[in-house]
């Protein structure tokens, strides 16, 4: 009988098992999904008041951010978003209020109208908030007697893909 000869499929999965094999006998740790790993910064929550406004209504517009990184996080720039259309004033505005690591924070963002000449107020009174966090920057601290003065460091990776957040609420028309 003759023996077959292992194709190069099988010798690379042959491969690729003896090396996890001294992988896991070295004391490697376990590869993990990149699902499992939490992004640096978080939107944890989104307040709009009042909660159910009517045509005309000036909102109020709060979102929470949590810092799972390892320094301090600020330059927060931000896209939000009304019923789907974006509003501008959020293109170059950064928010400079810094969050140390393993902190949550509320920032206040621009207030806005639940409707507009170019956006009016749904038939179905629904109104929708999405804000993504787009931009954020890790930043250093020091003191300089007793000032503290805040450098910007590199961009935070990894935004916006999870931090948009959306908030749909039911509002009341006139």
């Amino acid at each position: 009988m003759a023996t077959r000869r292992p194709t190069p499929h099988r010798r690379r999965l042959g491969a690729l098992l003896s090396a996890a094999a001294i992988l896991l006998a070295a004391g490697a740790p376990p590869l993990r999904a990149a699902e499992d790993k939490k992004p640096p910064l978080t939107v944890e929550a989104i307040a709009v008041t009042p909660p159910s406004p009517g045509a005309d209504t000036l909102c109020k517009l709060r979102v929470v951010i949590k810092n799972h990184g390892a320094q301090p996080a600020s330059a927060f720039g931000f896209q939000v978003k009304i019923n789907g259309q974006s509003l501008p004033v959020y293109e170059k505005q950064r928010y400079l209020d810094p969050i140390e690591p393993g902190e949550s924070k509320e920032l206040a963002l621009f207030n806005f109208w639940s409707s507009e000449t170019d956006r009016p107020f749904p038939k179905d009174g629904s109104v929708s908030v999405e804000v993504a966090l787009t931009e954020a920057r890790w930043v250093a601290k020091r003191m300089e007697g007793e000032v503290p003065v805040w450098t910007m460091k590199e961009l935070i990776p990894g935004l916006p893909a999870a931090l948009t957040v959306r908030k749909p609420f039911k509002a009341s028309s006139n």
